[in-house]
Protein backbone atom coordinates (compact mmCIF):
# COMPACT_ATOMS: atom_id res chain seq x y z
CA UNK A 1 0.00 0.00 0.00
CA UNK A 2 1.26 3.92 -0.24
CA UNK A 3 2.69 5.75 2.60
CA UNK A 4 -0.27 7.57 3.09
CA UNK A 5 -2.72 4.66 3.10
CA UNK A 6 -0.18 2.68 5.94
CA UNK A 7 0.03 6.35 7.75
CA UNK A 8 -3.75 6.36 7.96
CA UNK A 9 -4.47 3.35 8.39
CA UNK A 10 -1.74 2.52 11.46
CA UNK A 11 -3.36 5.59 13.36
CA UNK A 12 -7.05 4.99 12.72
CA UNK A 13 -8.48 3.83 15.77
CA UNK A 14 -11.56 3.08 13.78
CA UNK A 15 -10.16 0.94 11.29
CA UNK A 16 -8.69 -1.60 13.97
CA UNK A 17 -10.64 -4.34 13.26
CA UNK A 18 -10.61 -4.05 9.41
CA UNK A 19 -8.34 -6.24 7.26
CA UNK A 20 -5.67 -4.38 6.04
CA UNK A 21 -5.20 -2.33 8.97
CA UNK A 22 -5.19 -5.22 10.79
CA UNK A 23 -2.56 -6.74 8.33
CA UNK A 24 -0.46 -3.83 8.75
CA UNK A 25 -0.61 -3.71 12.33
CA UNK A 26 0.80 -7.53 11.90
CA UNK A 27 3.58 -6.18 9.98
CA UNK A 28 4.84 -2.93 11.74
CA UNK A 29 4.74 -5.06 14.88
CA UNK A 30 7.46 -7.58 13.36
CA UNK A 31 9.50 -4.97 11.96
CA UNK A 32 9.31 -3.00 15.77
CA UNK A 33 7.43 0.06 15.10
CA UNK A 34 6.14 2.32 17.75
CA UNK A 35 4.80 5.23 17.35
CA UNK A 36 5.70 8.60 18.95
CA UNK A 37 3.08 10.51 19.80
CA UNK A 38 4.22 13.69 20.37
CA UNK A 39 5.81 13.73 16.58
CA UNK A 40 2.66 12.48 15.91
CA UNK A 41 0.56 14.81 16.96
CA UNK A 42 3.24 17.81 15.47
CA UNK A 43 2.12 15.92 12.19
CA UNK A 44 -1.37 16.05 12.58
CA UNK A 45 -1.47 19.59 13.14
CA UNK A 46 0.45 20.49 10.30
CA UNK A 47 -1.17 18.63 7.74
CA UNK A 48 -4.68 19.37 9.53
CA UNK A 49 -5.30 22.73 7.34
CA UNK A 50 -8.29 24.51 7.55
CA UNK A 51 -8.47 23.15 11.33
CA UNK A 52 -6.15 25.94 13.24
CA UNK A 53 -9.01 27.63 14.53
CA UNK A 54 -9.61 25.80 17.30
CA UNK A 55 -6.92 23.97 17.66
CA UNK A 56 -5.60 24.07 21.74
CA UNK A 57 -8.93 25.04 23.32
CA UNK A 58 -10.16 22.86 25.79
CA UNK A 59 -14.08 22.80 26.91
CA UNK A 60 -14.72 23.17 30.53
CA UNK A 61 -18.38 21.54 31.15
CA UNK A 62 -20.29 22.73 33.72
CA UNK A 63 -23.94 21.14 34.94
CA UNK A 64 -25.55 23.69 37.47
CA UNK A 65 -28.39 25.60 36.81
CA UNK A 66 -27.54 28.74 35.46
CA UNK A 67 -24.12 29.08 33.38
CA UNK A 68 -22.48 31.32 36.14
CA UNK A 69 -23.49 29.49 38.95
CA UNK A 70 -20.19 27.23 39.58
CA UNK A 71 -18.29 30.55 39.95
CA UNK A 72 -20.06 31.33 43.46
CA UNK A 73 -18.22 27.66 44.80
CA UNK A 74 -14.50 29.48 45.60
CA UNK A 75 -13.17 25.85 45.15
CA UNK A 76 -14.72 25.45 41.88
CA UNK A 77 -13.26 28.59 40.59
CA UNK A 78 -10.43 27.14 42.05
CA UNK A 79 -9.96 24.62 39.84
CA UNK A 80 -10.99 26.30 36.94
CA UNK A 81 -8.39 28.75 37.73
CA UNK A 82 -5.08 26.14 37.88
CA UNK A 83 -6.64 24.44 35.06
CA UNK A 84 -6.83 27.89 33.06
CA UNK A 85 -3.25 28.38 34.31
CA UNK A 86 -1.73 25.05 33.35
CA UNK A 87 -3.20 25.43 29.90
CA UNK A 88 -1.85 28.18 29.19
CA UNK A 89 1.57 27.30 30.03
CA UNK A 90 1.08 24.62 27.60
CA UNK A 91 -0.19 26.64 25.08
CA UNK A 92 -3.52 25.79 25.33
CA UNK A 93 -7.34 27.54 26.30
CA UNK A 94 -9.70 26.37 28.69
CA UNK A 95 -13.02 27.99 28.52
CA UNK A 96 -16.41 27.09 30.18
CA UNK A 97 -19.06 25.44 27.81
CA UNK A 98 -22.48 25.05 30.11
CA UNK A 99 -24.10 21.80 29.28
CA UNK A 100 -27.08 22.48 31.10
CA UNK A 101 -28.45 25.24 27.85
CA UNK A 102 -32.13 24.71 27.35
CA UNK A 103 -32.47 22.54 24.30
CA UNK A 104 -28.98 21.29 24.20
CA UNK A 105 -28.49 17.83 22.86
CA UNK A 106 -25.41 15.65 23.16
CA UNK A 107 -25.55 15.18 20.03
CA UNK A 108 -25.69 19.15 19.38
CA UNK A 109 -23.03 19.77 21.80
CA UNK A 110 -20.57 17.09 20.15
CA UNK A 111 -21.41 19.51 16.86
CA UNK A 112 -20.34 22.05 18.61
CA UNK A 113 -16.93 20.87 20.02
CA UNK A 114 -16.51 19.62 16.16
CA UNK A 115 -17.35 22.58 14.88
CA UNK A 116 -15.00 24.53 17.03
CA UNK A 117 -11.98 21.96 17.07
CA UNK A 118 -12.05 21.16 20.48
CA UNK A 119 -10.94 17.84 21.30
CA UNK A 120 -10.39 17.99 24.81
CA UNK A 121 -12.52 18.35 27.65
CA UNK A 122 -12.47 19.02 31.49
CA UNK A 123 -16.16 18.20 33.31
CA UNK A 124 -15.90 19.95 36.12
CA UNK A 125 -17.73 19.33 39.62
CA UNK A 126 -21.47 20.07 40.34
CA UNK A 127 -23.00 21.25 43.39
CA UNK A 128 -25.38 18.49 45.42
CA UNK A 129 -25.61 14.88 44.10
CA UNK A 130 -23.38 13.95 41.14
CA UNK A 131 -25.55 13.27 38.72
CA UNK A 132 -24.12 11.39 35.44
CA UNK A 133 -23.83 13.43 32.58
CA UNK A 134 -25.16 12.53 29.11
CA UNK A 135 -22.31 13.04 26.42
CA UNK A 136 -21.15 11.97 23.17
CA UNK A 137 -17.53 11.13 23.43
CA UNK A 138 -16.76 9.19 20.68
CA UNK A 139 -14.62 11.69 19.03
CA UNK A 140 -13.69 13.50 22.36
CA UNK A 141 -10.68 12.97 25.17
CA UNK A 142 -12.29 14.06 28.29
CA UNK A 143 -11.16 13.69 32.19
CA UNK A 144 -12.97 14.73 35.19
CA UNK A 145 -12.15 16.94 38.07
CA UNK A 146 -13.11 16.61 41.63
CA UNK A 147 -14.73 13.16 42.40
CA UNK A 148 -15.12 10.42 40.30
CA UNK A 149 -18.67 9.34 38.84
CA UNK A 150 -19.22 5.53 39.07
CA UNK A 151 -21.37 5.29 35.72
CA UNK A 152 -18.87 7.58 34.03
CA UNK A 153 -15.45 5.70 33.50
CA UNK A 154 -12.68 8.34 33.04
CA UNK A 155 -9.56 9.77 34.52
CA UNK A 156 -10.00 12.41 37.31
CA UNK A 157 -7.74 14.08 39.06
CA UNK A 158 -9.22 15.69 42.78
CA UNK A 159 -7.87 15.82 46.76
CA UNK A 160 -7.27 12.61 48.80
CA UNK A 161 -10.47 13.04 51.33
CA UNK A 162 -8.92 10.04 53.32
CA UNK A 163 -5.39 11.68 53.81
CA UNK A 164 -6.93 14.49 54.82
CA UNK A 165 -9.32 14.06 57.50
CA UNK A 166 -6.47 12.31 58.60
CA UNK A 167 -3.96 15.07 58.62
CA UNK A 168 -6.80 17.57 60.13
CA UNK A 169 -6.97 14.99 63.18
CA UNK A 170 -3.81 14.63 63.73
CA UNK A 171 -3.21 18.34 63.95
CA UNK A 172 -6.35 18.40 66.43
CA UNK A 173 -4.47 16.10 68.61
CA UNK A 174 -1.49 18.16 68.81
CA UNK A 175 -3.79 20.80 69.85
CA UNK A 176 -5.34 18.44 72.62
CA UNK A 177 -8.69 17.69 71.37
CA UNK A 178 -9.81 14.06 72.15
CA UNK A 179 -13.82 14.35 70.92
CA UNK A 180 -13.90 14.83 67.00
CA UNK A 181 -17.06 14.79 65.51
CA UNK A 182 -18.22 14.94 61.83
CA UNK A 183 -20.90 16.47 60.44
CA UNK A 184 -21.92 15.88 56.25
CA UNK A 185 -24.88 16.08 54.31
CA UNK A 186 -25.14 12.12 52.73
CA UNK A 187 -24.47 14.14 49.15
CA UNK A 188 -20.79 15.00 50.72
CA UNK A 189 -20.75 11.36 51.89
CA UNK A 190 -21.72 10.25 48.67
CA UNK A 191 -19.27 11.80 46.34
CA UNK A 192 -16.18 11.17 48.07
CA UNK A 193 -17.20 7.55 49.04
CA UNK A 194 -16.75 8.09 52.23
CA UNK A 195 -13.73 8.66 52.45
CA UNK A 196 -13.74 11.62 54.95
CA UNK A 197 -16.07 9.45 57.75
CA UNK A 198 -13.67 6.10 56.78
CA UNK A 199 -10.47 7.98 58.00
CA UNK A 200 -12.33 9.44 61.32
CA UNK A 201 -13.68 5.72 61.91
CA UNK A 202 -10.12 4.14 61.53
CA UNK A 203 -8.55 7.28 63.62
CA UNK A 204 -10.96 5.76 66.24
CA UNK A 205 -10.02 2.46 66.99
CA UNK A 206 -7.39 3.68 68.67
CA UNK A 207 -8.98 5.82 71.12
CA UNK A 208 -10.83 5.63 74.03
CA UNK A 209 -14.56 4.07 74.17
CA UNK A 210 -15.93 7.33 75.37
CA UNK A 211 -14.26 9.56 72.73
CA UNK A 212 -15.64 8.11 69.86
CA UNK A 213 -18.33 10.06 68.51
CA UNK A 214 -20.34 9.09 66.17
CA UNK A 215 -20.73 10.80 62.89
CA UNK A 216 -24.07 13.04 62.35
CA UNK A 217 -24.97 12.69 58.17
CA UNK A 218 -28.27 13.47 56.82
CA UNK A 219 -29.95 13.71 53.36
CA UNK A 220 -31.03 17.63 54.83
CA UNK A 221 -29.00 18.54 57.81
CA UNK A 222 -31.66 21.42 60.27
CA UNK A 223 -30.36 23.61 63.10
CA UNK A 224 -32.50 20.82 64.90
CA UNK A 225 -30.92 17.87 64.00
CA UNK A 226 -27.52 19.69 64.65
CA UNK A 227 -28.41 20.42 67.95
CA UNK A 228 -29.77 16.93 69.58
CA UNK A 229 -27.00 15.36 67.84
CA UNK A 230 -23.85 17.78 69.43
CA UNK A 231 -26.00 18.01 72.80
CA UNK A 232 -25.87 13.94 72.89
CA UNK A 233 -22.30 13.34 72.57
CA UNK A 234 -20.25 16.65 73.17
CA UNK A 235 -18.12 16.63 70.52
CA UNK A 236 -14.73 18.71 71.93
CA UNK A 237 -14.53 19.88 67.64
CA UNK A 238 -16.73 19.68 64.59
CA UNK A 239 -15.69 18.95 61.42
CA UNK A 240 -17.14 19.65 58.46
CA UNK A 241 -18.27 21.62 55.05
CA UNK A 242 -19.80 25.12 54.82
CA UNK A 243 -20.97 28.21 56.83
CA UNK A 244 -23.46 26.81 58.23
CA UNK A 245 -21.83 24.91 60.91
CA UNK A 246 -20.15 27.88 62.64
CA UNK A 247 -22.99 29.95 62.79
CA UNK A 248 -25.23 26.85 64.14
CA UNK A 249 -22.75 26.42 66.90
CA UNK A 250 -22.60 30.07 67.74
CA UNK A 251 -26.88 29.54 68.19
CA UNK A 252 -25.72 26.85 70.70
CA UNK A 253 -24.25 29.72 72.76
CA UNK A 254 -20.87 27.79 71.98
CA UNK A 255 -17.63 30.31 71.53
CA UNK A 256 -14.87 29.93 69.16
CA UNK A 257 -12.75 28.39 70.32
CA UNK A 258 -13.15 28.36 73.48
CA UNK A 259 -15.61 26.10 73.83
CA UNK A 260 -15.62 23.78 71.00
CA UNK A 261 -13.54 24.17 67.93
CA UNK A 262 -14.29 24.29 64.00
CA UNK A 263 -12.60 22.66 60.92
CA UNK A 264 -13.49 23.19 57.43
CA UNK A 265 -12.65 20.47 55.62
CA UNK A 266 -12.81 22.63 52.24
CA UNK A 267 -11.36 25.81 54.17
CA UNK A 268 -11.31 28.48 51.20
CA UNK A 269 -11.27 31.46 53.45
CA UNK A 270 -9.18 32.38 56.22
CA UNK A 271 -11.45 33.07 59.53
CA UNK A 272 -11.39 29.28 59.85
CA UNK A 273 -9.05 26.17 60.42
CA UNK A 274 -9.09 23.60 58.08
CA UNK A 275 -7.77 21.53 55.20
CA UNK A 276 -7.03 23.59 51.82
CA UNK A 277 -7.23 20.81 49.01
CA UNK A 278 -5.27 22.61 47.12
CA UNK A 279 -7.84 23.14 44.24
CA UNK A 280 -5.47 24.95 42.12
CA UNK A 281 -3.22 22.16 41.66
CA UNK A 282 -5.96 19.44 41.57
CA UNK A 283 -7.39 21.78 38.34
CA UNK A 284 -4.02 21.90 36.48
CA UNK A 285 -3.14 18.40 37.38
CA UNK A 286 -6.39 17.63 35.57
CA UNK A 287 -5.05 19.23 32.84
CA UNK A 288 -1.99 17.19 32.82
CA UNK A 289 -4.47 13.90 32.70
CA UNK A 290 -6.27 15.64 29.90
CA UNK A 291 -2.79 16.27 27.56
CA UNK A 292 -1.58 12.77 28.42
CA UNK A 293 -4.97 11.35 26.60
CA UNK A 294 -4.82 13.76 23.27
CA UNK A 295 -1.25 12.97 22.81
CA UNK A 296 -2.55 9.41 22.32
CA UNK A 297 -5.73 10.29 20.90
CA UNK A 298 -7.39 8.16 23.86
CA UNK A 299 -10.99 9.14 22.70
CA UNK A 300 -13.84 7.76 24.87
CA UNK A 301 -14.32 6.30 27.95
CA UNK A 302 -11.69 4.28 30.03
CA UNK A 303 -11.24 0.62 30.28
CA UNK A 304 -9.51 1.27 32.89
CA UNK A 305 -10.16 4.97 34.70
CA UNK A 306 -7.03 6.27 36.62
CA UNK A 307 -7.71 8.19 39.45
CA UNK A 308 -4.85 11.37 40.70
CA UNK A 309 -5.45 12.22 44.17
CA UNK A 310 -3.18 15.13 45.65
CA UNK A 311 -2.89 15.87 49.47
CA UNK A 312 -4.19 19.09 51.02
CA UNK A 313 -2.64 21.02 53.34
CA UNK A 314 -3.38 22.20 56.97
CA UNK A 315 -4.40 26.14 57.68
CA UNK A 316 -4.66 27.51 60.82
CA UNK A 317 -7.50 29.29 61.71
CA UNK A 318 -9.34 31.23 64.90
CA UNK A 319 -12.02 28.44 64.97
CA UNK A 320 -9.41 26.13 66.90
CA UNK A 321 -7.31 26.42 69.78
CA UNK A 322 -3.06 27.31 69.24
CA UNK A 323 -0.66 24.84 69.74
CA UNK A 324 1.21 24.68 73.30
CA UNK A 325 4.08 26.48 73.92
CA UNK A 326 7.20 24.72 72.56
CA UNK A 327 5.46 22.64 69.93
CA UNK A 328 6.68 23.02 66.59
Amino acid sequence: VSKPRASRELHNPALVHAATPKRLRKIAQSLGYTRSPLVGEVMRRIRGRGHFKGLGQIAYLTFDATADAWREQPTFLRLFTGACTRAAHLGLHVAPFWMSEPGLTPRRAADIFAARGVEGLLIGPTTGWALTPKLNLRRLCAVKIGTPLPDLPLPCAGHHHFRGMGLALTELARRGYQRPGLVLRTYQEAKTAGAWSAALVHRQQTSPARDRVPPLCLDELSPSDFAVWFRRHRPDVVLGVGNYLPAWLKELGCRLPRDVGFVDLDRCTPDRAGIDQCSTAVGAAAVDLLLGRLLAHDHGLSAVPSLLLLDGVWADGPTVRTLPAGSS
